[in-house]
């Protein structure tokens, strides 16, 4: 038994049959009839008083000591039952209460919920995830509705056996339970059950007994059963729940009822690094207390090379033995020995090394040549069912789930970051399927950005091009060709950034790029030149011109000396160049270098090219500034042929075309046909971009003037505003492209005569 010396009680319960079995001690059978076998019994211990030592006359008798302040929660688990009287809670099994026990209401309403339509719910979810105490949890939480709890260790056929005959000799009175054949145990179960008031049933590591719908309670009992499973288990028959990780604010509450005196913020950064699961939190706690850690010097741990060992230290003080580590290696190890599993496991190590949510499994498949058999034969694009299988398999085992699906329903993967941690860290040949990763990423990371589809695929391939570029970048450091490899996903990620008018970001990564050419190819490289163009290109898109004609200077002297003064990259320095000029209003230093660019663009084999085309464009724009509308107008055109067969009409640039064309008009007065452009180039801006692009932001400014110079001043307020919250979101409220829509606000006001608000 247990003494409890604040109670003053002993408890007593015998040991189970099976912990009987495991042990070598004489069991007294006498007293083992005279108990129920189930309820623990207190028994009250009567203390003699010490003698008190005399004290002097008119001396106070010393007082106690005050308490000290407790240091967090005792290690020791609770014993108490439930909120009922210990009379009137029901036969049971139920391992002790969790004191520690944080949060979950969600997951217990779901459990509730599912009883409540079925007999029985399956909750499946990896190790670590917590499904066991939420179990346990439930039960002490509604014991009061049912007659009988009974919990059964399901992970071995031997083991659920040896509970089934306790339960039959306990609960439903089976005298010959322990030598009678199974099969006449388990009718005599159910026979009891038919006759009797409701149960509540958990079949708890029911992955290991593949039979186990043999066991679960018939149609005609009224029994309740809770299945915690790490795999789907097949003929199993319920209301199915993935068992889930604990939410930001039940970490938080679970770290500070575990460890003295942790602050919120601190509580959050633990919470998110271990991925709000569990057992991992449970580890963390332990191991900073057990330590006398600060949280912030196990997370430094927790991040460094070989971080993962603290999350395979058991905790000394609970009674689970298994740590993360071990949790999830067992499933693996299992996994990896089937031989249908092999291409399931081979894309789970690629999943290793990707961002943990919505991995695309189509990035896979677009550079399925670079991957080993049996896994580039499975991800072959014909092979639809062969994909669900690869899936299935994961989901199977509860390594990864189908979170979504893209618009063009490809599939969505998601791995919890600690089983991906864990299994890259600790089986493979880590190496070897990153490259893999890395030379899938290098393969399909590189869009045009010509259509609504190229947008959502950057954007969905983003993050987890970045995770294996990072992780690339970190373990195979020596290999010069893997660095240029990570650089060129760098650059493609500052390039698709700035399509997506987020510049900060672009630059960040850019400069990513730059850092890691400089140190593998050194500054005279076209590639360096590129980054160093692509970065122009971002400070332009800002507004920042002098920071852009620096860059772009830095990259023509490259161009021109590596490449020469009549190659296609050069042209475009020049191109890019003129355009920065024409931003700042010098239109006839403009125009030189528009024309150097053209000279070479048109001595190239086939003029009808795009680039070619956007040197059109450009030069329309200095004639249009100058006031030359007609010739701006046949420069369009030019531009918009080529534009149009090339790129196609629902392109941005085709888009841009439309928006320049609608300008000329407005210039001109004729505002109904100015209208009809801009709203060609927004279908396509708003189709293809998105609604919060800055450039989507230009279309509304430009149809608000175009209202305005209308006198139509409620539209025109309406279209500035949607500019405006682009352009504040995105550019800032003191950058100068922001300025010009409060100018022309202003102007609408003062035009309608409401002169305060326009000041």
């Amino acid at each position: 038994g247990h003494y409890d010396c604040a109670a003053d009680t002993i408890t007593i319960k015998p040991y189970s049959y099976a912990e009987r079995g495991n042990h070598d001690w004489h069991f007294d059978d006498s007293l083992h009839n005279k108990l129920d076998g189930v309820t623990p019994i207190k028994l009250a211990i009567k203390r003699a008083e010490p003698a008190k030592p005399p004290h002097p006359r008119n001396e106070p008798e010393p007082q106690p000591p005050p308490a000290e302040a407790t240091l967090g929660e005792p290690g020791f688990p609770g014993f108490s039952i439930n909120d009922l009287p210990i009379d009137n809670f029901p036969t049971h099994n139920l391992p002790n209460r969790n004191i520690r026990f944080t949060g979950r209401k969600d997951m217990l309403s779901r459990i509730s919920l599912g009883l409540s339509k079925a007999s029985t719910v399956i909750v499946t979810g990896q190790g670590g995830f917590g499904k066991t105490q939420t179990a346990i949890e439930y039960a002490y939480k509604n014991a009061s509705s049912y007659e009988c709890v009974w919990y059964f260790n399901a992970e071995s056929k031997l083991r659920l056996e040896d509970d089934f005959r306790e339960f039959a000799l306990r609960v439903a009175g089976m005298k010959t339970a322990l030598k009678d054949d199974f099969v006449l145990v388990r009718s005599f179960i159910g026979n009891w059950l038919a006759e009797h008031g409701s149960c509540l049933f958990i079949f708890d590591s029911a992955e290991s007994c593949p039979e186990l719908r043999d066991y679960l309670p018939r149609g005609n009992s009224r029994a309740h059963v809770i299945v915690n499973t790490r795999e789907r288990l097949q003929g199993v028959i319920g209301k199915r729940l993935n068992a889930e990780v604990f939410s930001s604010a039940d970490a938080v509450a679970f770290f500070k009822k575990r460890i003295n005196g942790i602050n919120k913020d601190d509580a959050m950064k633990l919470s998110t690094a271990l991925g709000f699961l569990p057992l991992a939190l449970e580890q963390a706690a332990s191991y900073i207390r057990e330590n006398k850690y600060a949280a912030w010097k196990y997370l430094k741990l927790l991040r460094a090379k070989h971080g993962l060992r603290v999350l395979n230290t058991p905790s000394l003080d609970t009674d689970y033995e298994k740590t993360v580590l071990t949790t999830w290696l067992i499933t693996f190890k299992k996994i990896e020995q089937e031989e249908q599993s092999k291409a399931a496991v081979q894309l789970f190590m690629l999943c290793a090394y990707c961002a943990p949510d919505d991995i695309p499994l189509r990035m896979f498949i677009g550079g399925r040549d670079k991957l080993p058999p049996p896994l580039c034969d499975a991800l072959n694009p014909d092979n639809a069912p062969g994909h669900d299988e690869l899936i299935n398999r994961l989901a199977h085992h509860s390594l990864a789930t189908l979170s979504d699906r893209d618009k063009n329903d490809g599939a969505l993967l998601s791995v919890h970051r600690l089983i991906q941690a864990v299994i890259g860290d600790s089986l493979g040949d880590e190496k070897f399927w990153l490259r893999c990763c890395l030379e899938v990423a290098y393969e399909v990371f590189a869009y045009k950005y010509s259509d609504r589809e190229d947008f959502d695929a950057f954007v969905l391939t983003l993050p987890h091009a970045l995770e294996i570029a990072q992780h690339a970048e970190q373990s195979l450091e020596n290999n010069d060709e893997t660095l240029q490899s990570v650089a060129r996903i760098y650059n493609e990620a500052g390039v698709g950034l700035q399509k997506q008018g987020m510049y900060a970001e672009s630059l960040e990564w850019l400069q990513k790029a730059l850092a890691i050419y400089e140190k593998v190819l050194g500054t005279g490289n076209p590639s360096f030149a590129t980054t160093y163009n692509n970065i122009a290109g971002v400070y332009q898109a800002q507004g920042e011109y002098a920071v852009a004609l620096e860059w772009y200077k830095k990259a023509l002297a490259i161009y021109e000396k590596v490449l020469g003064t009549e190659d296609p990259s050069t042209a475009t320095t020049y191109n890019n160049i003129a355009v920065v000029y024409q931003d700042q209003g010098d239109n006839a230093t403009a125009l030189e270098w528009y024309e150097k660019a053209l000279a070479i663009r048109e001595k190239a084999p086939g003029t009808e090219y795009p680039d070619t085309a956007t040197i059109y464009n450009n030069i329309a724009l200095v004639y249009q500034a100058q006031g030359d509308y007609a010739t701006a107008l046949e420069w369009y055109q030019k531009d918009l042929a080529i534009s149009e067969k090339a790129l196609g009409k629902e392109n941005p640039d085709t888009a841009t075309i439309y928006n320049n064309i609608a300008l000329v008009y407005q210039d001109q007065g004729k505002h109904a046909v100015s209208l009809e452009w801009h709203k060609k180039a927004l279908a396509i801006r708003e189709k293809v971009m998105r609604k919060g692009h800055p450039v989507t932001a230009d279309t509304y400014n430009n149809i608000a003037l175009a209202y305005q110079d209308q006198g139509e001043y409620a539209e025109a307020l309406e279209w500035h505003g949607k500019a405006l919250a682009i352009r504040e979101k995105v550019m800032g409220k003191g950058h100068p492209v922001t300025a010009d829509t409060y100018n022309n606000i202003a102007l609408v006001y003062q035009n309608q005569g409401d002169y305060a608000t326009a000041l």
